[in-house]
């Protein structure tokens, strides 16, 4: 097994390495959170198109809902 070196805390760049891997750990937790909370957001697009074909009277303000989520998302695609 290999020994991961670390550096010895009394070398005077021990903070600037250290608050740079905090940095990178911080930017890791952030593109997980925005992954997942764009599969919530494809879930809730799909849910709330079945429930307007299920109830086709009453899905007025859910279509325009999804209306506007969808175009939100084509604005997305189109800028990537």
């Amino acid at each position: 097994m290999t020994e991961q070196y670390e550096m010895p805390k009394k070398e005077p760049g021990w903070a600037i390495y250290l608050q740079g891997k905090i940095d990178e750990a911080k930017v890791r937790d952030l593109i997980r959170v925005h992954a997942a909370l764009e599969r919530h957001l494809e879930e809730a697009v799909v849910l709330l198109r079945d429930y307007a074909r299920i109830y086709p009277n009453n899905s007025g303000r859910t279509t325009r809902f999804l209306g506007r989520i969808l175009s939100k998302e084509k604005e997305k695609e189109g800028k990537r």
